[in-house]
């Protein structure tokens, strides 16, 4: 559903989830709408840059669990390779530290799995145009949750193998 105002270019997206029933979820849920077409998959983070570069899309949907790295260091990786990547978290995983870990990785939005599609397509959209998007609620509770000092990835691993 493309309005008068936008571009007739569909956006182009990579998905990289290791769901092989999500990924073709998601094409075939994002593919109804003219103005998006995905370009390509991946199942996990190292198979991610080989197909952001052999086909630049508008934008990389990337989940935050992957079997070989996380999804912020797959998001940091491909903001190093190129730095005007546009990347949307797309995750069952909507903990603040987390969502902060991506945002900061160079991810420019973040979506739950349990989103609508309305919602889905409409974080698609805006991080196709270069703007953060974070659904009203997260972005009040990252705000909420800055108050304290931040942790990293690798400190939460930490702490998680402490307390086990």
């Amino acid at each position: 559903m493309t309005s008068p105002t936008e571009s007739t270019a569909p956006l182009s997206v990579l998905i990289v989830d290791d769901h092989f029933v999500v990924r073709s979820g998601l094409v075939t849920s994002l593919e109804l709408d003219d103005d998006i077409r995905v370009v390509a998959e991946a199942e996990c983070a190292e198979d991610a840059l080989p197909a952001y570069r052999a086909h630049r899309p508008t934008v990389v949907l990337i989940d935050l669990q992957l079997p070989d790295q996380s999804g912020v260091q797959a998001t940091a990786s491909l903001r190093a390779f190129d730095p005007a990547a546009r990347i949307l978290i797309f995750s069952n995983f909507t903990r603040e530290d987390e969502i902060q870990a991506a945002l900061d990785a160079g991810a420019l939005g973040f979506v739950s799995k349990s989103a609508s599609r309305a919602e889905l397509l409409n974080a698609l959209r805006i991080v196709a145009q270069n703007r953060r998007y974070l659904a009203p609620e997260l972005a009040q509770r990252l705000n909420a949750a800055r108050l304290g000092p931040a942790i990293t990835t690798r400190e939460r691993e930490i702490l998680s193998h402490i307390a086990a």
